[in-house]
């Protein structure tokens, strides 16, 4: 029982221009006529699949996509990162976070010790002085100024 590792050296001068990298590449059609990526299309995925009892989980038990969030041209290429895992107890696959160049997206409990929001901060599902839904940011010192008289601590 030996653990299998994926090792990509790459030396230069230059760090900006000599890197290792990891591309997935992916198109609609085939290999000799393929066409444009379709919005919704996973351009990429990296995933762990654990095996149970008697199989392995089929949609993986952790992931990451790479998902096109428009139909791409030449000049549009709109993306977003989003991130997968089961709960523990469960063997269900469930979205948890989504990241685009106009949002972030958490699902469930953010834990963080040290967070720094540019942009407006959008709470779901307050409950007390803790925020248990989704999270969204963008404007948020303007966000705090129009709401100052509902004011109260939250813990992130």
């Amino acid at each position: 029982n030996v653990p299998t590792r994926v090792v990509s050296d790459s030396f230069g001068a230059n760090g900006q221009i000599c890197f290792p990298a990891f591309v997935g590449r992916a198109a609609r059609g085939n290999v000799s006529s393929p066409s444009a990526i379709q919005s919704g299309d996973i351009l990429a995925r990296f995933g762990g699949a654990s095996f149970g009892t008697t199989q392995y989980q089929t949609g993986g038990s952790a992931r990451i996509d790479f998902v096109a969030t428009e139909n791409h041209t030449d000049a549009a290429r709109g993306s977003a990162i989003n991130f997968y895992n089961v709960t523990t107890g469960s063997n269900t696959i469930q979205n948890i976070a989504s990241f685009t160049s106009a949002y972030a997206n958490f699902t469930g409990t953010l834990v963080a010790t040290n967070l720094t929001a540019t942009g407006n901060v959008i709470a779901n599902n307050i409950s007390g002085n803790t925020i248990t839904g989704m999270l969204k940011w963008k404007n948020f010192i303007s966000t705090l100024v129009k709401n100052k008289n509902k004011q109260k601590k939250i813990n992130i």
